[in-house]
């Protein structure tokens, strides 16, 4: 949900007003998950010359709970464990070996309509 209408204390986050301190606590970057911070902002043309709260790591201000975003992850881990072990091998971070390819966007609307490639 993107942050919107900064006040000194609190701003719009979907239909909701939510403080900053409790954006601190228990949401997070939808970009990057980052943790976010009230900053000082001399004015521009998304914010006027006041407060706002955005992510310390990127400046995003579209952000996520953070029950929404390990519910999503569980969520991503229970799709990879049911595709094929080819399939899962190409999403596996950190195990990737230089002999490896990538697939090609043939291959990939292949894989994802169903029709299973030789990889």
């Amino acid at each position: 949900m993107i942050g919107t209408d900064f006040t000194r204390y609190d701003c719009q986050v979907g239909r909701q007003r939510r403080t900053y301190e409790t954006l601190q606590r228990e949401w997070r970057c939808l970009t990057c998950g980052g943790r976010l911070g009230q900053k000082w902002s001399e004015g521009d043309d998304r914010y006027p010359a006041n407060w706002h709260i955005e992510c310390l790591s990127c400046g995003g201000t579209d952000f996520v709970h953070e029950y929404e975003l390990h519910r999503q992850q569980r969520e991503a881990v229970e799709v990879l464990a049911g595709l094929p072990a080819q399939i899962r091998e190409l999403f596996s971070p950190g195990e990737l070996a230089p002999k490896q390819r990538t697939l090609s966007l043939d291959e990939a609307n292949r894989v994802l309509h169903g029709v299973l490639v030789d990889i």
